[in-house]
């Protein structure tokens, strides 16, 4: 139920067919094939995680909890190594 449909020549093959429908990102029929994590890209961290605490009660509002806000990017470096495959009916 997590995606994982096992793996194939050594390639790990994922789903998201399992999500609900308003999560799912792939149209059926699509499949994407990416390179090894270390010949992808890289993901960098711009802003680190901050937390910082909520209470609206001072002003009448019954809201409390916590709001954590982070920065990051992503860079495809090795273009290559992003295939799109698409079935063709």
């Amino acid at each position: 139920m997590e995606g994982n449909l096992g793996s194939f020549f050594g390639v790990q093959l994922l789903t998201d067919g399992f999500r609900e429908e308003n999560l799912q990102v792939l149209n059926p029929g699509e499949v994407y094939f990416l390179g090894t994590p270390k010949a992808l890209g890289v993901l960098m961290e711009r802003k680190p995680l901050t937390v910082d605490s909520v209470n609206q009660a001072v002003v009448g509002r019954p809201v409390r909890g916590w709001f954590g806000t982070a920065i990051v990017s992503h860079a495809v470096v090795n273009a290559r190594s992003v295939v799109r495959g698409q079935r063709i009916s």
